[in-house]
């Protein structure tokens, strides 16, 4: 499960931001499975790109390439 809605806090306290745009990829921070994670994409990765490349959680599947039959479905 990814959680956008809560960043974590750094060493002082603060939140993070979710989302930060850098040279040219786009830095987030989300909770995956509970665990708080951060990874950087490029503009236009889908979230089944981010999972398995981005965070070798390979159990999401892609079926069609396109959305339309929900194998790359994530709860």
């Amino acid at each position: 499960m990814v959680n956008a809605s809560k960043a974590p806090s750094n060493t002082s306290g603060e939140t993070a931001p979710l989302v930060v745009w850098k040279m040219g990829k786009i830095h987030l921070n989300v909770t995956v499975n509970g665990q708080a994670r951060g990874i950087a994409v490029e503009p236009g990765t889908t979230l089944l790109e981010a999972l398995r490349d981005g965070l070798g959680l390979t159990g999401t599947k892609k079926g069609c390439d396109r959305g339309e039959c929900g194998a790359c479905t994530v709860h």
